[in-house]
């Protein structure tokens, strides 16, 4: 296809060296979408070479085919693998595009698909085993609560006690 055509020449013209080439290809895809993942083109800081989970459309896995263009990937600093930030950061995006910003009401509040709901939810999960969370949420980690939105994660309580829960216990 065009495509690993594409990628094969630029590969080859790259060097590890800061040559001109070198710098007029970062200059012009830095930040872009460029990527092919199967079915659209991705920003180089969406994917990682291998993902604990499938957590797209916010963080896509490397295809198989792309990994011989070693020169390319290393010039834009595609992960071996997701950390804890960019699971964080997925979470933000998708509180993003459902409205649901602590900061940013303006937005269509819209309820997350059990698809989404399970995305967040091991999200959070890698988040949480993986990382020191405090370091990694200066913007807050955003969570599903019961009602399949996205709020904080401070803001909201786990009910340990489900037995005692309903309008005569408030």
């Amino acid at each position: 296809g065009l495509i690993p055509q594409l990628y094969q020449r630029l590969n080859n013209r790259l060097s590890s060296s800061e040559s001109d080439v070198t710098k007029d290809v970062k200059a012009i895809l830095w930040g872009q979408r460029w990527i092919w993942v199967g079915d659209s083109f991705v920003a180089a800081e969406e994917v990682a070479l291998t993902a604990t989970i499938n957590a797209t459309p916010y963080l896509y896995q490397l295809p198989q085919d792309l990994r011989v263009y070693s020169r390319l990937l290393n010039i834009f600093q595609v992960r071996s693998v997701f950390e804890p930030r960019d699971y964080v950061t997925a979470l933000y995006r998708m509180a993003e595009s459902t409205g649901q910003l602590e900061d940013d009401k303006s937005g269509e509040d819209k309820v997350l698909l059990d698809a989404e709901v399970d995305l967040a939810c091991q999200l959070v999960t890698q988040v949480s085993t993986e990382g020191s969370i405090t370091s990694i949420a200066s913007k807050g980690i955003y969570a599903p609560d019961n009602t399949g939105r996205l709020a904080l994660s401070i803001s909201l309580m786990y009910d340990d006690v489900p037995w005692m829960s309903g309008p005569q216990y408030v």
